[in-house]
């Protein structure tokens, strides 16, 4: 058994024992301290920007290793334990501080615990975070997105969504300009065909190795469907809105649909990129999701998760 923890103090020690006690079931794996969930938390003395600052760093590293990260709910912990042979034939090559995302990113794993705590606020000292540390810190997810194989799947997906633009503005200007439907009628034609264009390009290429695609594939497929609409509806919405409002400005449709297509992307690239994963990467629909149990620890159980290869 292995362990990392932050020397600072704001990670209570105690919590040791509890991340000892998860590692006693045999199935898990990794055993993390969260400040997420039932009874946990950071201290009241944190400033907002503070809080703003440290969910922004997590949110940013769900979004670019979602296979990875997308239902952890805090992969920036300064505190955790691991079974040695998770790490057997790992090369562990960590920038700057936060080496639980390296660990995460290549450690042959199958299934972890959260185990919440109550982050302190710092007596002594002071903290690491700066400009420095932040670039370190993206040059890190950068790295491991590439090695885990995750890079390869965000240009896939960049490509699929230009595609699902090209549909959505091409199908609105023919149905609105050519063949003269209102503008109200043709809007949710064009989105909806982008979301099926996405959803099955993104299903035949940016996820095509993944295992869950075999499984039940008449149920699967349109369980994912369903979930990826749903997924998608802000964004969906954002789009329709800003369309309409320019189309009724006088702005010339094509690039008032084009203005839609960018806030819709942008509100799913920035903040449902780990919730849009999750429609290919489980077997199941994610209905259920993480549990917390009994004990207040929040078990993931991770889809095929054993090497950094298979990303």
């Amino acid at each position: 058994m292995l362990g990392v923890m932050d020397a600072d103090l704001q990670h209570p020690p105690e919590v040791l024992t509890r991340l000892v006690s998860a590692l006693r079931d045999k199935n898990v794996d990794v055993a993390i301290a969260t400040r997420s969930g039932p009874g946990g938390g950071s201290a009241a003395e944190w400033r907002w920007m503070r809080r703003l600052t440290s969910w922004a760093a997590r949110h940013l590293a769900a979004c670019v290793l979602p296979r990875t990260l997308a239902d952890l709910s805090d992969p920036m912990s300064g505190m955790f334990l691991i079974r040695a042979r998770a790490l057997q034939g790992v090369r562990l090559e960590p920038t700057g501080y936060k080496i639980l995302l390296e660990v995460l990113g290549k450690a042959h794993y199958s299934e972890l615990v959260e185990v919440p705590f109550v982050f302190q606020a710092r007596s002594l000292g002071s903290s690491k975070l700066g400009m420095r540390e932040s670039l370190q810190y993206l040059a890190h997810l950068g790295r491991l997105a590439r090695s885990t194989g995750q890079l390869r799947s965000w240009i896939r997906y960049a490509a699929v969504g230009f595609t699902g633009a090209v549909v959505n503005v091409g199908v609105l200007a023919f149905l609105a300009e050519r063949r003269a439907w209102p503008v109200g009628w043709a809007l949710p034609v064009a989105i909806l065909l982008a979301l099926m264009n996405n959803f099955f390009w993104n299903w035949l290429s940016t996820f095509r190795t993944l295992q869950a695609l075999r499984v039940e594939p008449r149920a699967g497929v349109l369980s994912r469907l369903l979930h990826y609409g749903k997924v998608c509806a802000t964004g969906m919405a954002l789009n329709a809105s800003l369309t309409l409002v320019l189309d009724w400005w006088g702005v010339p449709l094509p690039l008032a649909s084009a203005a839609g297509v960018t806030l819709g992307g942008a509100w799913n690239l920035f903040f449902n990129v780990p919730a849009i994963w999750r429609s290919w990467d489980s077997p199941v629909p994610r209905s259920q999701g993480p549990v917390w149990d009994d004990s207040g620890n929040r078990r993931l159980v991770s889809t095929g998760h054993t090497s950094s290869q298979q990303h």
